[in-house]
């Protein structure tokens, strides 16, 4: 995939990752697996979840395949379990030949490729999000392919930690609301005025009402004015805590009440437990020498207390023994005081004791289990069981102090919060700005408070927002309205610098709901703005040559289409770019894609026309124009000016497929695709020139494609196999060996020559493949022949592209291939292109190592390449292979004569073999003899034969009763 292309799939996924369009979360991660598989090249994309040995399927993208969500699978079997074990991200490129060869996911399940990442859930691994693939990656993946990895399995541990967080809250207020629904409690609140303002508890029903069925009446208008309730209102509401009982219709209610005082320390109303003690009254009256106790733990039922002696707890009420971790009050007999207050707190706590304190004070409470909680505590001395005692009330106050911590925190937050926090009131003037509005609009706090804020910021609307400024001058009805056009504002600072400022606002209002001023919200969005604009352009062109790339070239070809006017789509395709690339590096080949572009522009630069790189060294054309093919070859000639690049100077070149008549069409995938057909046409007709398409292309097309298809299996099929051309003995006749070429017997179209099906290999990626199929293919067929046939060849030859001849394990393939054959290594000849020697450093472990394992090594077509005499000094072959166009003048050139001589002759000097390719006249033959080549092979004495003609070759070559003939007559050695 290009980088360009590659750029923008992780930019999209990326968003589909992030943006929360209310899906649920396996549904959306399912479908960013599905994208992510797609875009890294795997075929299945899973999260699993991992508990102990389980490897448990939570979504997965694997289609062909029986995985799906609920699927169970042994941890071991899988590679998460070396994910695991890494800690961190890791990928597999190719599992056979490596360390993992021998893993049971690459044994039982097949899996050749893998990319896993740990997913990370309140500091413990919860599973894996993984992609693999049953065939190998084509490369591996890229620094940001495993950013953008990282980063999905990031954001799938932060979802799962919200949703854990979520349900613990949840479970701790249906808790909460399960001990207000079955304690027979009433929990009441009252106003300032005595009217009821909330009602909750199970003790409600007992009363025949419902939760807050009697909020807002008032207790003084519900009960007679002499009853014991209204007057302990009426000493609350004075500022005196009360406990008191009172009966209700058939029902006996213990209240436990006390004043709620406001930021001022008056009384605002009233908070109180009223709890359902009418079984203990009842009991009281029966229970009469139990009567004091009964009284002492109603009057503070939903409190704990704790009676003690010396420090020692002597008796103690339920809500006690559950406030300090206990299942009964008896537990709490003999426990020390000081083991239920934490030890910081030890001091202040033996002060109030000392001082027999009466109100209320705060501190840290232990539970028996070890946990703390903060706890209101009031003792008081009192009679208990005939002795003199501490009474002690304590009652849980953790949530208020978290409420007020949080309160405190989020007023820190607020204040240091890097966002600009901005309070008015209603006539404009600023009354709250915090450190970030500070760094945003450059004023201190103390020199803008109680000032307008029209006299301290100075907002504008961005050039892009066709907006109109509402009229109305209040700040609330500005900033509303500028917020809800588009949320963004252009600030212009002290300095003169204009930043643009996101804005949000809501109103303040006061406990009537009385609006009393603005709090407006404002971050600096100018990097982001920015960014977004360079990612767009990033979206839309290519990097390198900073021409639109194929997104917006489609988009060009749309509008060309929805205006009707006659244009035309050129598709242009660098003519041996890869050469370009792999000789001289690409560093050179990114020099001639930029000239490349520019010289299209300056071409283009009078037309109405938009060109683009389509990818690698592909270029699109969209020209509003009525001479398409004029315009195309003027695009040819540009190209074709010689372009230097240091070591070398070339001529870019290109082959260009034209549609000329664009308007016809109702799509740009068509346009393209006729475009690219035109191209390759004009490619296959010999490059460098221009193709106008034509219907008749479309079937031409057809059957590339279908050979593309065919050539998948072909191998496997046994359709490609070895033919062997013979190698002659140019002093003797005989054959001295064979050079085994590829040939492909199609079901359909015949035999075909390479040249028909190796550039399609190549194309797809599996010229490698083929080179070692046929490699030991000719092995297998050399040692079908016997041992006779192979004691009588001096050696047999196979061809390697240049990505085989440079894998790291050719020579050692290539030698079991040999030794199973029965055929002595040293007569294995590998034959590799003078590119493949390019990279000296990779080339000459190659070479290395094909010597260490006996075999010898052929430069194929010497000297129309890139060989130096350099090269074959640093990198020592056994034989060079003589260029056919150089055999094919011999009987009519000079300069091919003297060539030829050259050649053999360095040949010797450097001790190799010299094998001339392409004989077809005696003429050729004698001139090569006279050279002194020491092998020879062509037409004049046989074409590439099945394996079984080639074999009966050995005994009788049909040349011998011409050879005499041959070779006798004039030389070229006096020449």
């Amino acid at each position: 995939m290009p980088p360009t292309d590659r750029h923008a799939d992780r930019l999209r996924l990326l968003a589909d990752i992030i943006a929360h369009d209310g899906s649920a979360f396996v549904d959306r991660v399912q479908r960013a697996l599905r994208l992510a598989t797609e875009m890294l090249g795997y075929d299945i994309g899973l999260l699993s979840h991992i508990v102990g040995t389980d490897y448990t399927v939570v979504a997965a993208h694997a289609p062909g395949t029986e995985i799906a969500p609920g699927t169970v699978f042994d941890l071991g079997h899988t590679y998460c379990s070396l994910t695991l074990a890494r800690g961190d991200l890791l990928e597999i490129a190719r599992a056979t030949g490596s360390e993992h060869d021998g893993h049971p996911c690459h044994r039982e399940f097949g899996l050749e490729s893998y990319l896993g990442v740990p997913i990370w859930v309140d500091g413990g691994v919860w599973g894996t999000l993984n992609f693999s693939s049953p065939a190998p990656l084509a490369a591996p993946l890229e620094a940001a392919d495993h950013d953008l990895a990282r980063l999905f399995a990031v954001w799938i541990g932060g979802v799962l930690e919200r949703e854990e967080r979520d349900q613990r809250i949840a479970r701790e207020a249906g808790r909460l609301a399960s001990v207000l629904d079955q304690a027979p409690l009433v929990v009441y609140q009252l106003d300032a005025d005595g009217r009821f303002t909330m009602t909750e508890g199970a003790g409600l029903r007992a009363l025949g009402q419902a939760p807050g069925q009697i909020v807002g009446a008032s207790v003084f208008d519900l009960l007679p004015p002499d009853d014991v309730s209204v007057a302990a209102v009426r000493r609350i509401l004075a500022g005196e805590p009360q406990s008191w009982e009172a009966r209700l219709g058939g029902t006996v209610f213990a209240n436990q009440a006390r004043p709620v005082r406001a930021a001022d320390g008056s009384v605002g109303g009233v908070v109180g437990v009223a709890t359902d003690v009418t079984a203990q009254a009842d009991a009281r009256r029966r229970l009469a020498a139990s009567e004091a106790r009964h009284r002492a733990l109603a009057e503070a039922t939903f409190e704990g207390i704790v009676y003690s002696v010396d420090g020692v707890v002597v008796d103690g009420n339920q809500q006690a023994a559950v406030l300090f971790g206990f299942e009964t009050g008896a537990d709490l007999v003999g426990q020390a005081a000081t083991s239920m207050v934490a030890p910081e707190w030890h001091d202040a706590v033996a002060s109030a004791i000392a001082t027999d304190r009466a109100e209320p004070y705060e501190c840290v409470c232990v539970r028996a289990d070890g946990a703390r909680f903060w706890a209101e505590v009031q003792g008081r001395r009192a009679e208990h069981a005939g002795r003199a005692v501490r009474v002690t009330a304590i009652r849980d106050v953790t949530a208020r102090k978290d409420a007020e911590e949080n309160r405190r925190f989020q007023a820190d937050v607020l204040a240091h919060v890097s966002d600009a926090v901005v309070a008015l009131d209603l006539e404009g003037r600023i009354t709250y700005w915090n450190q970030g509005a500070e760094a945003l609009h450059g004023h201190r706090s103390d020199d803008v408070l109680g000032r307008a804020l029209a006299d301290v910021v100075h907002y504008a609307l961005p050039d892009d927002d066709p907006s109109v400024v509402d009229d109305d001058p209040t700040p609330e009805a500005a900033l509303r309205s500028e917020a809800a056009r588009n949320g963004e504002l252009v600030y212009v600072a002290p300095d003169g610098r204009e930043r643009f400022v996101s804005v949000s606002t809501s109103v303040l209002s006061d406990e009537a709901g009385a609006a009393r001023g603005l709090l407006a919200v404002s971050r600096d969005v100018t990097a982001r703005r920015r960014m977004s604009a360079r990612l767009r352009h990033q979206a839309t062109h290519d990097a390198l040559t900073e021409l639109p790339n194929r997104t917006l070239f489609r988009d060009r070809i749309e509008r060309a289409i929805s205006e009707g006017a006659p244009f035309a789509v050129m598709f242009i395709d660098l003519d041996r770019f890869k050469v370009v690339n792999d000789s001289l590096g690409h560093e050179a080949g990114d020099r001639l894609l930029r000239e490349v572009a520019a010289r299209l522009r300056a071409a283009l630069s009078a037309a109405d026309a938009v060109v683009a790189r389509l990818g690698g060294d592909e270029f699109g054309v969209v020209a509003a124009t009525t001479d398409a093919a004029a315009l195309a070859q003027s695009l040819l000639d540009a190209l074709g000016r010689p372009l230097d690049l240091g070591p070398r100077t070339v001529s870019p070149g290109a082959s260009v497929g034209v549609v000329a008549d664009g308007q016809a069409y109702a799509a740009p995938g068509d346009l393209l695709r006729d475009a690219d057909t035109a191209m390759y046409a004009a490619k296959h007709a010999g490059r460098g020139r221009l193709a106008l398409f034509a219907p008749a292309m479309h079937r031409e097309a057809a059957l590339r494609f279908g050979l593309e298809q065919d050539l998948q299996y072909a191998a496997a099929r046994g359709q490609i196999v070895p033919y062997f051309q013979p190698v002659v003995d140019l002093e003797t006749g005989r054959v001295a060996g064979f050079e085994a070429l590829a040939r492909w017997h199609h079901p359909e179209l015949g035999l075909l020559a390479p040249d028909r099906f190796l550039p399609l290999a190549e194309e797809l990626g599996l010229l490698a493949d083929l080179d070692r199929w046929i490699l030991d293919l000719t092995c297998e067929t050399v040692a079908r022949w016997g041992g006779e046939a192979v004691d009588a060849l001096s050696y047999v030859s196979v061809n390697c592209s240049d990505r085989t001849f440079l894998a790291p394990d050719l020579a050692a393939h290539a030698r079991a291939a040999a030794d199973a054959a029965g055929l002595p290594p040293d007569r294995l000849v590998l034959e590799l292109t003078e590119r493949a020697l390019v990279d000296v450093d990779a080339a000459r472990e190659v070479v290395d190592a094909a010597h260490r394992h006996g075999l010898r090594l052929a430069i194929d077509d010497f000297g129309a390449g890139f060989s130096s005499l350099g090269l074959l000094h640093a990198l020592p072959v056994d034989a060079l292979k003589i260029d056919r166009s150089f055999v094919s003048d011999l009987d009519v050139s000079d300069s091919a004569r003297a060539l030829v001589r050259a050649v053999v002759g360095l040949s010797d000097d450097l001790g190799m073999m010299s094998i001339a390719e392409g004989i077809e006249s005696p003429g050729q033959l004698r001139a090569l003899r006279a050279a002194g080549a020491t092998y020879g092979q062509g037409f004049l004495f046989a074409h590439a034969l099945p394996a079984d003609e080639a074999r009966a070759l050995l005994a009788s070559p049909p040349w011998t009763e011409d050879w005499a003939g041959w070779v006798a007559g004039a030389t070229i050695e006096s020449r």
